[in-house]
């Protein structure tokens, strides 16, 4: 189900647009599992900034009930790792058509782009992880690499209808789609 936004309650993301909550809901609602409830780890304290010794970015203690092959929750959570991690390669793809739009006769550019892009190590902790973040970069390469096509096209209409579609879809997956 959809998340209930609670002003009182944990810290969560239920204030973020549903596409990629609900397409994940979709990709393993299959998956007959009881509700994970996962141990919190006590020094995660993310949203207090300046606390450099409590600020651990594991927000849940790994278990003994998370190893292969996975089961119930487990398996629902790693289903979800691995349906980022295709959104963060679909990115990293269009990373390579603006490489390759940019500088068609220079592929080390190319290369060099996307080692810049797809090595970057914050996108790769995003790329592992169950968020938004990485439906978000997949939209916004996209929109990069079909802007980059409009432009040498002279904006022909299919390639705008496209921009439309891949802009309200970012918008429908991230509050920053806007931008």
């Amino acid at each position: 189900t959809l998340p209930v936004q609670e002003p009182d309650g944990e810290i969560s993301q239920s204030h973020q647009p549903p596409l990629y909550y609900w397409l994940g809901a979709k990709l393993v609602h299959q998956i007959d599992a009881p509700e994970l409830v996962p141990t919190r780890n006590p020094f995660w304290a993310y949203d207090e900034a300046g606390l450099v010794s409590q600020n651990n970015k594991l927000q849940f203690l790994n278990e003994s009930s998370n190893q292969f092959p996975y089961q119930d929750g487990e398996l629902v959570v790693h289903t979800l790792r691995l349906w980022s991690l295709v959104l963060t390669m679909a990115g990293v793809t269009a990373v390579w058509g603006i490489g390759k739009q940019l500088w068609p006769q220079q592929p080390f550019k190319t290369a060099f782009m996307l080692a810049v892009g797809g090595l970057n190590p914050m996108l790769l902790y995003l790329a592992g992880a169950v968020n938004n973040d990485s439906m978000i970069f997949m939209w916004g390469t996209i929109m990069l690499w079909l802007c980059l096509l409009a432009l040498e096209k002279s904006f022909r209409w299919d390639i705008t209808f496209l921009i439309g579609v891949v802009g309200g879809l970012a918008m429908l997956t991230k509050l920053t789609g806007l931008m």
